[in-house]
């Protein structure tokens, strides 16, 4: 008891000069580490697992699928998932079943575009893809509603839960697809593996944290409408995150995709654990006055800046020895994934884009995406098709450095309130 209230002393201590709820912090930021250390270790097994026992035309095929089934979940109403955030974080709970509701309809429209890319396939006589897509047409309205939990437990600053629900779901997930991959190579099996696990789970955890909502919780009339307009700037998202993996597979094949695939997934990683402290703040920034906001995020943006240096430097140093003891056939992914380690200088835009969406600044938000994405295409198709995975890889960077900038501007230019 002694060392606990030591601990919690000198977190308030600290306070005045890290200019944060450290408490808080760390309360909420020991779950999030727990649930990425098990995610970075889970994802980092199946890559292991995937490069060691599967072709690259099997793992570039699958990475090109999951890579579409980003760009069919865009009538999933993404956007629906920071609103529920935004309302849990105000206790108007009633919002959650409506969206969740809404999510699950729009998603069958999603399925219906994935039986339209099945019956593509099957035309061109690719019978392979074609039944990839049958089975992604069957998960995706599910696959996408039921997750809906997350950001309800998130907004909710039920930071536990929520990332114990996390950690059971990775671990589900890497035994029942990293023992599918090492018993077989079936493509067909191995989709199966990856949606039908994922899916049950985040069926189970819905129900339990719908359990305990009380049916009288407040609704939040503007959700839905503010909701439909983050998913239609999200689907620019959504496409962005996944149009470079689609492109390269049309202009350079599986081969190529799983080596610009598995460049991108230790950068990626590193990225994700590093959005802890996005995750924490995005319950703060709804309540918190534009004012104060103006006068915190530029410093906090700063200090972020002070993590994601040395991650970068320090994985650009070690990853030719990851890539020769874990990766080994993947050894001419290595300068790729360096030179992509530098996208790390963009994660502390994080705070200036959050502040964006937890004050509902939807103009804003269209603006960004539509100047970003177009910018996004010109770049993919005119360096790809010269510099192959280079190409990929520059486009990328350029964009980010362009969100960033446009991103901080934006948010400086937001009226106190």
């Amino acid at each position: 008891m002694k060392i606990k209230n030591k601990i919690k002393d000198w977190l308030l201590w600290s306070q005045k000069y890290t200019q944060t709820d450290m408490l808080y912090l760390t309360k909420g930021g020991f779950w999030l580490l727990m649930s990425q250390i098990v995610g970075f270790l889970a994802n980092f097994l199946l890559i292991i697992a995937f490069t060691n026992w599967l072709s690259k035309e099997t793992f570039g095929t699958y990475k090109y699928v999951l890579s579409l089934l980003g760009i069919l979940s865009i009538p999933s109403l993404s956007g629906l998932n920071t609103s529920v955030l935004n309302t849990a974080a105000k206790n108007e709970d009633g919002s959650f079943l409506p969206a969740f509701r809404l999510k699950l309809l729009w998603g069958f429209w999603g399925s219906l575009a994935s039986l339209i890319v099945a019956g593509y396939y099957f035309l061109q006589g690719n019978q392979m893809l074609a039944v990839c897509f049958l089975i992604v047409a069957c998960f995706l309205p599910f696959f996408n509603s039921f997750s809906l939990y997350e950001s309800f437990l998130a907004g909710k600053k039920k930071f536990a839960t929520q990332n114990i629900f996390n950690i059971i779901t990775q671990v589900v997930s890497l035994i029942f697809l990293g023992g599918t991959v090492f018993f077989t190579k079936n493509i067909f099996i191995i989709l199966l593996a990856y949606f039908l696990p994922l899916t049950l789970t985040y069926a189970v955890f819905f129900y339990l944290t719908k359990k305990n909502i009380k049916k009288e919780s407040k609704i939040d009339q503007k959700t839905i409408s503010f909701g439909k307009h983050l998913s239609l700037i999200g689907s620019l998202a959504s496409l962005n995150s996944q149009v470079d993996k689609v492109i390269l597979w049309h202009f350079l094949g599986p081969v190529p995709l799983a080596i610009y695939s598995v460049a991108m997934m230790m950068p990626d990683k590193i990225k994700d654990t590093l959005k802890i402290i996005g995750s924490l703040a995005m319950p703060k920034l709804v309540t918190k006055p534009m004012d104060e906001l103006k006068k915190v995020v530029p410093k906090k943006t700063l200090q972020l800046f002070a993590l994601a240096i040395p991650a970068m430097i320090l994985y650009i140093l070690i990853a030719p020895y990851l890539f020769k003891w874990f990766f080994p056939q993947y050894a001419n992914s290595v300068a790729y994934s360096q030179v992509y380690a530098l996208i790390l200088l963009s994660y502390p835009r994080i705070l200036s884009g959050s502040v964006l969406s937890a004050k509902q600044k939807t103009k804003e938000l269209y603006i960004g995406a539509l100047v970003m994405s177009p910018i996004y295409w010109i770049l993919l198709l005119t360096f790809i098709p010269f510099l192959g995975l280079w190409g990929a890889i520059a486009s990328f960077l350029i964009l980010e450095v362009i969100t960033f900038a446009f991103q901080y501007w934006q948010f400086k230019r937001i009226k106190d309130s």
